[in-house]
């Protein structure tokens, strides 16, 4: 008399992984009957299967995840026919610029700006004022540069706050000032040394 075949069965151990921003090293256990044959898949391409793609008996996979420099991300690895829900946290893409401010002469001036963020975060950088125009850098992803090209100023003083990569840049120009005349135009008169005498 003929004998049935075993049917197998699978289980995981962890069913599920919450990852921070990373990189990280996950290890799920398979447990099955030791003829069993399983693998394991992905779809997500910042998921690596570093071992365990295919085993027979009761076994180990081992995921491998990058550092997340972008916003949260979730994927479901198939491993031995069940899922494994992953998730991963966000890295925040918060920038850094450098230098935060400046005070340019009376022109005209170019302005270097170093974007400083992680490579997956995408940033913008433009300015509210025709005097300081975003030559270069207007949009960016990963670190970067900006540059501010400023044109003459004739005028007074004048400032303006820009946002590069989100973080305020503080612009300052100085203007073009005459000194030594009077409201007229002509020159102020000398100031006599003592008391001045009447003069007949």
């Amino acid at each position: 008399m003929q004998q049935a075949a075993a049917v197998c069965t699978y289980g995981i151990k962890p069913t599920s992984y919450h990852a921070g921003k990373g990189p990280d090293d996950i290890l799920v256990n398979v447990t099955t009957g030791s003829s069993c044959l399983w693998t394991a898949s992905t779809n997500a391409s910042w998921v690596t299967i570093d071992s365990g793609r295919t085993g027979t008996g009761s076994g180990t996979v081992r995921l491998l995840i990058p550092a997340n420099g972008g916003p949260p991300r979730s994927t479901t690895v198939t491993i031995a026919g069940n899922p494994f829900a992953l998730t991963q946290d966000g890295g925040g893409c918060v920038a850094t610029i450098k230098p935060q401010s400046y005070e340019a002469g009376r022109g005209p001036d170019t302005i270097r700006i170093a974007v400083t963020i992680d490579a997956a975060c995408s940033w913008t950088a433009a300015s509210t004022v025709s005097w300081a125009a975003v030559a270069e850098g207007q949009t960016g992803t990963g670190s970067g540069t900006v540059r501010l090209d400023v044109q003459p100023d004739t005028g007074p003083t004048r400032s303006v706050t820009l946002t590069i990569a989100g973080q305020p840049f503080e612009l300052r120009q100085l203007g073009s000032a005459v000194i030594g005349l009077s409201p007229s135009g002509a020159e102020p008169s000398p100031i006599e040394d003592g008391p001045r005498g009447d003069r007949r």
